[in-house]
């Protein structure tokens, strides 16, 4: 006998599409900027918006990279909130 699965590990049928988003207020480190430890991405496509960016992935602006056409700055607040609730 198996115990009853967790419910993070729910089994969901293919195709399906929902899913539960932790709403970006409750998300560990909500705008913070990178620092001096990190070492920043180097996006060349993404303009930083997508997960694959270590940056925006961690939920860190990006300072001190060495990005092209970066997006996930203050400055483009708007385009990067709507990409997060995209994500």
């Amino acid at each position: 006998n198996y115990p009853p699965p967790h419910q993070s590990h729910s089994i969901r049928a293919p195709g399906s599409t929902s899913q539960q988003k932790t709403p970006f207020s409750a998300r560990k480190g909500v705008g913070k900027e990178n620092t001096e430890n990190d070492k920043g991405c180097n996006c060349r496509n993404s303009k930083c918006l997508k997960l694959y960016c270590q940056c925006f992935a961690a939920e860190k602006y990006c300072v001190g990279c060495k990005c092209s056409d970066c997006q996930n700055t203050v400055a483009y607040e708007n385009i990067r909130q709507k990409a997060i609730t995209d994500t």
